[in-house]
């Protein structure tokens, strides 16, 4: 009887840890509205793209933040993040940053809309 107990312990603690690992964090989300961020400072002077981002936000459960060890050349990466951006539920585009720690080394935007 006891094992019995166990094993389905250890599979709930499994499968809640399994469901937590999944959903953003929220830290997750603060990193990807200053990435956003710091994307509208990077083209301020685009006034093309300064129109597709003005207003938009990062669209809700759509942040992925990839975390892993890796060099790009001689430059250390902790992290990439992904997210789409919306305006007035209507997505824009995607965005995406590479982290070393919270620090952000490089910030793109990608445009999706149709033309």
């Amino acid at each position: 009887m006891k094992k019995s107990v166990s094993a389905l312990g250890l599979s709930l603690l499994f499968s809640v840890s399994h469901t937590f690992a999944q959903q953003p964090v929220a830290d997750d989300r603060l990193m990807a509205n200053h990435c956003l961020s710091e994307i509208q400072a990077l083209y301020k002077t685009n006034p093309e793209v300064m129109a597709l981002l003005e207003g938009t936000r990062v669209k809700d459960n759509s942040v992925a933040l990839d975390r892993y060890d890796a060099k790009v050349g001689s430059q250390h990466i902790a992290s990439e993040l992904k997210a789409t951006v919306e305006r007035r539920d209507r997505v824009v585009g995607q965005i995406l940053c590479l982290l070393d720690e919270d620090k952000i080394l490089y910030k793109t935007f990608f445009n999706t809309e149709q033309r």
